[in-house]
């Protein structure tokens, strides 16, 4: 099998294959240990002088074969595999086996002389090629039993040092999405492990390259989203002795199409490429190293030149977020599929509504809505929202407005069913809505905080993000949709500038969030003046389009990337799921003095 070979064939670490036979030999003095030896080694085609005893037992054996000392290591796995349950094994029957390999330490001699080999791309479409087995697994069985662990020397370990980069461990690459770019098409990323060359990229041949899935683009114009991770493992740093490591991720992104007409065959286009390296040099007081550059990277899209990932002219906006990772340091935020970890109640990825192509005007007008809020912590009882509007340095713009949640719905996921119009008030760009949601504690009977959230009202012409203090700024977008926003524990610092993304710093309230929705007013038909619901009747409100309903989170009406889960969270989802629910009077009911 390919990961036994694969297993064999390195020349820099040992492999040890355990048998568990038929016959009591721990007693055996060194002649009869000899003779048994000589025969194991004649069963799997090696000098006897590449063995090695490690350990020899009652009903077990485990010898070494240092592949360095030895060629045929191929035939080596040939002749441990082919050695079946009931066979024999220097005069004794076979009960089951192993082939493992045994780790060196990582900071003896590395790997880097065994560079790979680069070859020549085009436009990096390498042969198809299956993923190389991974070597993170110690032992694989080789015939009948389960595999044991193997106890690695606690000296060994207390050589690591931190952030080393290890090829026999890798490295990940997590592709988060992409933004700025419009086709009609699906789109996928592909990324090829590449050393710079002559101008360009050569792919190394050692290195299989990686696709995601593809991906339509999403209800934000421009918008894709992946969350896919793949890990590699043999990939050289450098040639030894070299500090600056050669090697690079091109990343390019694919468009397929299909025929216009059935039948017709599955085309790819080549829209952008981007590139970064894995690798940095870490320098120490009493060390440097090979370490894994492990951060979220946004790289701008670039146009490919005769197919081929080079040259410098930018593809419109376009931005790919990825980052590199340790695999031994998984990433927080997880891939989450509706139907697979979690049920679409608990949390979804939802969509990004468009924004509008028009500048705000403060004639247009902004209705806001706070929906409710979902899986609180349960200490909570009754709640109560309080929305401001603040300046970039404090000044309370509007509000407060306060809003206690329906007491006859759940306490754990309050409904506040909050409407405000924004009709004639001056806004600057830069404004920020922040939310605040107090509760009776279920123990101490006192009035705390549960969290805080932010959101900015107005984006910048050409993105969605918040206009920055100072910039002279005026012209501006609204910035509407239905939004899913983390609660944070700590609120924002005194003194400190306010700003969508200033909470960001904060850990998560776990789980908690709470649903918001900006949207453009409705305006009279010649669009100079927006209307209030409080000029209609209640159902001519509703049928002018005045007063919306709220969606039901399930449908993926909210954007809900603010709130990724983390994989304790999935987990604390499930549990939360699962609790009483209690209705908010029922609790403060039982609260109450006598």
């Amino acid at each position: 099998p390919q990961t036994q070979d694969s297993l064999l064939s390195r020349d820099d670490d040992a492999v040890e294959i355990e048998y568990r036979l038929d016959g009591d030999f721990h007693n055996f003095d060194d002649e009869q240990k000899e003779i048994l030896l000589g025969e194991i080694a004649q069963e799997l085609g090696v000098e006897r002088n590449g063995l090695e005893e490690v350990e020899m037992k009652a009903g077990s054996i485990i010898v070494s074969f240092a592949g360095k000392q030895q060629a045929g290591n191929n035939t080596v796995a040939e002749r441990a595999t082919s050695v079946q349950p009931g066979g024999e094994v220097g005069g004794f029957q076979v009960l089951e086996g192993h082939v493992r390999r045994r780790r060196r330490p990582r900071q003896s001699k590395r790997s880097e002389d065994r560079a790979p080999t680069p070859q020549s791309v085009g436009s990096l479409q390498p042969e198809e090629t299956s993923p190389a087995p991974s070597e993170d697994v110690m032992e694989e069985p080789v015939f009948g039993g389960a595999p044991e662990e193997e106890e690695m020397d606690e000296d060994e370990e207390e050589l690591l040092p931190e952030g080393f980069y290890d090829p026999v461990d890798g490295f990940g690459v997590l592709v988060h999405g992409l933004q700025g770019v419009q086709r009609s098409g699906r789109l996928s990323v592909r990324v090829t492990i590449c050393e710079e060359f002559d101008g360009g990229f050569m792919a190394l041949e050692a290195a299989p390259t990686w696709k995601t899935s593809s991906h339509e683009m999403g209800m934000e114009l421009g918008r894709y989203d992946w969350e896919e991770r793949h890990v590699w493992t043999d990939v050289v740093y450098a040639p030894e002795g070299v500090k600056q490591s050669p090697v690079r991720l091109v990343l390019e992104v694919i468009e397929e199409q299909k025929g216009a007409r059935l039948g017709d065959t599955l085309t790819e286009e080549l829209i952008g490429w981007c590139s970064l390296t894995p690798f940095e040099w870490v320098e120490e007081l009493e060390d440097s190293f090979p370490g894994i550059l492990r951060e979220e990277h946004k790289l701008p899209l670039f146009k490919h030149q005769d197919g081929r990932p080079k040259g410098t002219e930018r593809l419109s906006s376009g931005i790919l977020n990825t980052m590199v990772y340790d695999p031994f340091d998984e990433p927080p935020h997880v891939a989450v599929k509706t139907g697979s970890e979690l049920d679409s109640d608990a949390w979804m990825l939802g969509q990004i509504k468009e924004l509008p192509r028009l500048e705000y005007d403060k004639g247009h007008g902004i209705d806001i809505y706070v929906d409710m809020a979902r899986f609180l912590p349960d200490n909570v009882s009754a709640s109560k929202l309080t929305l401001c509007i603040l300046a970039g340095n404090g000044k309370v713009l509007y509000g407060p407005v306060e809003r206690t949640c329906v007491l006859g719905r759940s306490c754990f996921n309050p409904v506040f069913a909050l409407r405000i119009e924004i009709r004639d008030e001056p806004l600057p760009p830069t404004a920020t809505m922040m939310l605040q949601i107090d509760t009776i504690d279920l123990q101490s009977h006192a009035v705390r905080v549960v969290g805080y959230s932010a959101l900015h009202l107005f984006a910048e012409l050409d993105s969605h993000k918040q206009p920055r203090s100072g910039a002279n700024q005026t012209a501006c977008r609204l910035h509407s949709g239905h939004f899913q926003l983390p609660l944070s524990p700590k609120c924002i610092a005194a003194g400190s500038e306010i700003r969508a993304t200033s909470l960001e710093k904060h850990a998560k309230l776990p789980c908690a969030s709470v649903l918001v929705r900006i949207v453009e007013a409705v305006r009279t038909k010649d669009k100079i003046r927006a209307l209030r619901a409080r000029d209609f009747s209640l159902d001519e409100a509703k049928s002018k389009g005045l007063i919306l309903g709220m969606p039901k989170y399930s449908s993926g009406s909210y954007d809900g990337s603010r709130c990724r889960p983390t994989a304790d969270e999935i987990e604390l989802y499930k549990v939360r799921q699962t609790r009483l629910d209690v209705i908010a009077s029922d609790r403060i009911r039982v609260m109450a003095p006598d």
